[in-house]
């Protein structure tokens, strides 16, 4: 078994091998750090729980932290991408809509929400298809399908969204469909922006957006991972 000592370590050097853009680090949020260590530790030492038992994003603590913050419970929210964010929601907004492209996994969403019995719900199953194009996935999975539909499905809702998160496929696509749906100071959660991708696809809208990227430790896993919370202007 690994030692205190040890995680200590290799924590602290996770955090000072910041992602560029990464909220400088100074003392107050080096020391608000800390904080989640000891469930970091936690979960190194003896792997138990998960995203859908304990109802949370699979996002770093800070991020999570920052989400109960922003969060009401008259939002309208959107999601690409179920999961423990979903149960997060629910519970916290009035209408939550998830877009999910794995078949499998959108039924295990659907069964979630029977048990839950909340009427505030709503899932979309949106596959991919054969046909590379635009809207396609880096994942050496899903090589040769397109994401349209996925990525296009929050257009077939009426209105703006107050909260629209990016955390499934073809994110960089679903961008540019976020920036059309948000709500006047509404909030475009893009989870994983530690990947230079993703903070270059956000850089062509920093323009119409108070940008703020949150790094730190995650649950269930080893890594710091950042999100980035982009406030749109009004």
């Amino acid at each position: 078994m690994r030692s205190t000592k040890d995680l200590l370590f290799e924590y602290h050097s996770r955090y000072f091998h910041r992602p560029a853009r990464a909220q400088r680090p100074t003392l107050s949020n080096y020391l608000a750090m800390w904080r989640h260590f000891p469930a970091w530790r936690k979960y190194v030492l003896r792997p138990e729980g998960g995203p859908i038992s304990d109802a949370i994003p699979w996002i770093s603590y800070p991020a999570i932290r920052r989400l109960q913050q922003i969060l009401t419970e008259n939002d309208r929210v959107f999601e690409w991408g179920g999961g423990g964010s979903s149960l997060f929601f629910v519970d916290r907004v009035q209408e939550l809509i998830t877009v999910e492209h794995d078949t499998e996994w959108y039924h295990s969403l659907l069964q979630e929400k029977k048990e839950k019995g909340v009427q505030n719900w709503r899932i979309v199953s949106a596959p991919p298809v054969h046909g590379k194009d635009e809207h396609s996935s880096s994942s050496d999975r899903y090589r040769g399908m397109s994401f349209r539909a996925y990525c296009r499905s929050i257009t077939q809702f009426d209105g703006e969204f107050d909260i629209i998160v990016i955390d499934g496929r073809a994110r960089e696509k679903c961008l540019d469909y976020a920036h059309e749906k948000i709500a006047p100071a509404g909030v475009i959660v893009f989870d994983n922006t530690e990947r230079k991708k993703y903070r270059d696809a956000i850089s062509q809208y920093e323009k119409d957006y108070s940008v703020e990227n949150v790094f730190g430790p995650a649950p269930y896993a080893q890594i710091f991972t950042m999100t980035t919370f982009m406030r749109r202007l009004s």
